[in-house]
């Protein structure tokens, strides 16, 4: 008799990434791998948020602007996610070394660069492409226009 091995799920019932969930479509068994991207969402109430990669986070603190800050350790590839809820805003600071392009443009280099939002509602997705220090934004960041210092 084979062992059965089941998923592990979070609280919030989601699966954790590279999960494997079997089931039966059609008549058929079949197979689903979870994401590694977007296998976790943070919702973000207070003022500042240490960022992880491979995360999405959700900015709704109700009475400030959320600080987030880069990680400091990446790899070619991991992704993050800044999604805006609350109408305070939020804004991605970086540390020493780290950088963020958002076409045409790009952030300051180092601690002094950072970039922002305007709108209640703008997100951007960043995906590493130098390890531990640079990051770009892919598929657009929906905005009406980012603060980029």
């Amino acid at each position: 008799m084979a062992d059965i091995k089941w998923s592990a799920f979070t609280s919030v019932g989601a699966l954790q990434a590279s999960d494997q969930l079997v089931g039966l479509r059609a008549g058929v068994n079949v197979r689903f791998t979870a994401p590694i991207f977007g296998s976790q969402i943070v919702v973000v109430t207070s003022a500042s948020q240490a960022m992880t990669t491979n995360t999405i986070y959700l900015a709704n603190a109700p009475a400030s602007l959320v600080t987030f800050t880069l990680p400091t350790t990446s790899e070619v590839g991991d992704r993050i996610s800044v999604q805006g809820v609350s109408s305070n805003g939020w804004t991605i600071h970086q540390a020493s070394g780290q950088q963020i392009f958002v076409a045409p443009t790009n952030t300051t280099l180092g601690a002094g660069g950072s970039l922002s939002s305007t709108s209640q509602y703008d997100s951007i997705n960043l995906i590493c492409t130098v390890a531990n220090t640079m990051w770009a934004s892919f598929g657009g960041g929906q905005t009406t226009g980012f603060t980029i210092v």
